[in-house]
């Protein structure tokens, strides 16, 4: 289980590979379902085009709430890893 943010780029079918493995180390032969979710911007608005995207967060902070959702999500639903 972790929850990781950063500010550089990464390569999707490496974290997808990291992901597998530790679904798998975690419960080997019992995982059913890896889902992911990967969103693009969209360059429009009512205003224009956007020119760039920001998002701004405490560190620390921002990864204790996204191990929370984790923890909470993990034995809301009887999940084996997350």
């Amino acid at each position: 289980m972790f929850a990781r943010v950063q500010q550089e780029g990464f390569e999707l079918n490496a974290l997808y590979d990291e992901l597998k493995q530790g679904a798998q180390s975690a419960s080997p032969g019992n995982t059913g379902a890896m889902v992911t979710f990967t969103g693009l911007v969209r360059d429009f608005n009512q205003d224009g085009n956007i020119e760039g995207i920001e998002l701004e967060h405490y560190p620390g902070m921002t990864e204790n709430a996204l191990l929370l959702l984790v923890e909470q999500a993990t034995e809301r639903f009887s999940l084996t890893n997350a």
